[in-house]
């Protein structure tokens, strides 16, 4: 198993968010509210081919994602989507329990292309500061959940859990207070409106008034990567749109993003997606 990188987790979920709000819908395959038996978890590798969010109730538990050890308590809320290797187990007398739910994004059209996951799948795992809220979040999804044959309920499902992942979002954009950082999300936004423009950081930095040393802190702080890393993000998740909707080529692609040299731009496709332009 490869070690895995938590930065890239915020990037992604914040994509499929973007994907949902957008394109379609979240759709819940299945949900578990239960205290395990004494037989729950092993060491065996799972793979996983959907998305999840997990959350104890109560107890304890440990979870291994991509040879990342990761302690589950009351209240902590994990997210993790197709790609990752799990094994999970409980060491505690006190059997936790799991409130779980397994999803995937649902475009409203069916040619739509969902939002690709790169290699080796994304986690993040956040401790809310009121540990309540999650805890409350999971309740509610899993009752409506359970009258999903009724269609109001089935909505509201999929509504309750992007909620749910956004206030997710939200507790590790600012873990120093838990609050949301309005200029950096400008900043974010900013900079997935203009694609194109590859925006020095430093011109960012002196449009906010502050440093560049102090806008590379709390713009990591509030999306989880480095402004540059997310830049490139951006970028080549604007790339892989055009590639896949308007049939251009990736030298045409290139061009358009200002990159000199197309291999350049293949290789940081590659290294943001897992898998070159010219097999998107």
């Amino acid at each position: 198993m490869t070690k895995f990188d938590q930065l890239r987790g915020p990037v992604y979920l914040r994509e499929l968010l973007d994907f949902v709000t957008e394109q379609g819908r979240l759709k819940i395959g299945r949900m578990l509210n239960r205290t395990v038996n004494d037989r729950w978890g092993s060491h065996e590798v799972m793979l996983l081919r959907s998305h999840h969010v997990t959350l104890l109730s109560s107890g304890e538990a440990t979870y291994c994602i991509n040879g990342e050890t990761i302690q589950l308590r009351r209240g902590t809320l994990l997210f993790t989507s197709p790609g990752c290797e799990q094994t999970y187990w409980s060491e505690s007398e006190d059997r936790p329990t799991v409130i779980t739910a397994r999803f995937d994004p649902e475009a409203d059209h069916p040619l739509q292309p969902s939002p690709v996951v790169p290699e080796g799948g994304e986690m993040l795992a956040v401790n809310p500061w009121k540990e309540t809220s999650f805890l409350d979040s999971m309740e509610q999804l899993h009752r409506h959940w359970i009258r999903r044959a009724d269609p109001v309920a089935e909505k509201a499902c999929s509504w309750l859990l992007q909620s749910l992942l956004l206030s997710m979002l939200d507790e590790q954009a600012s873990p120093e207070t838990g609050s949301f950082d309005v200029q950096m999300e400008e900043v974010r936004l900013m900079l997935d409106s203009d694609p194109e423009g590859n925006l020095a950081i430093a011109d960012l930095a002196k449009a906010c008034g502050i440093s560049s040393a102090h806008f590379s802190r709390r713009f990591k702080r509030h999306a989880g990567v480095p402004a540059k890393e997310y830049q490139l993000q951006s970028r080549m998740r604007f790339a892989r749109n055009i590639l896949q909707n308007s049939g251009a080529s990736v030298k045409e692609v290139a061009n358009r993003l200002g990159y000199s040299d197309p291999f350049v731009f293949s290789r940081q496709f590659k290294k943001v997606w897992g898998v070159s332009p010219s097999k998107v």
